[in-house]
C-alpha cells in the first residue's frame, strides 16, 4: 500500500502539488500503521505471554482506510448495505484486509486517475 501510495504521489504532486503534503501524511499514516501490525505478528512469533496485541482493524476502520485512499487520489466510495457490529471479530478483520488489499491492487494497477464506477 505504501508504494502505491509513492507512486500515486508521485503524480499527484507533479499534477497538484498543494496536495502533495497529504499524500505525504497518508503514506506516513500507512507506515505507522503497517508497523504496528508488524509488531503484532512479531508478538504472536514471540509466543510471548505479556504481548498485547491492541485492537485489530475491523469495518469500523473501513472509514478511516477510504479517506487515506482518498488522500492519496483515487476516487473512491464506501456503501454498507448492512450493518456490520455483530460480525465475528476475525470476519471483520477479513473484511478490512480483503478492501484494504482490493484498494492497493486498484491503486497499484489501475493507472493514473482510473475512472469511478
Amino acid at each position: 500500500m505504501i508504494i502505491a501510495q509513492a507512486d500515486g504521489g508521485r503524480f499527484i504532486a507533479s499534477q497538484h502539488p498543494e496536495k502533495a503534503a497529504d499524500v505525504l501524511s497518508t503514506i506516513g499514516d500507512t507506515g505507522r500503521a503497517a508497523l504496528a501490525d508488524m509488531r503484532s505478528l512479531l508478538g504472536v512469533l514471540r509466543q510471548d505471554e505479556h504481548t498485547t496485541f491492541g485492537p485489530q482493524p475491523g469495518p469500523s476502520a473501513l472509514p478511516e482506510l477510504i479517506e487515506r485512499v482518498r488522500a492519496a487520489g483515487l476516487p473512491v466510495q464506501l456503501e454498507l448495505s448492512e450493518d456490520l457490529d455483530d460480525i465475528p471479530q476475525a470476519l471483520g478483520m477479513s473484511l478490512f484486509r480483503l478492501v484494504q488489499e482490493a484498494l492497493t491492487n486498484v491503486m497499484k494497477h489501475a493507472g493514473e486517475g482510473p475512472a469511478p464506477p
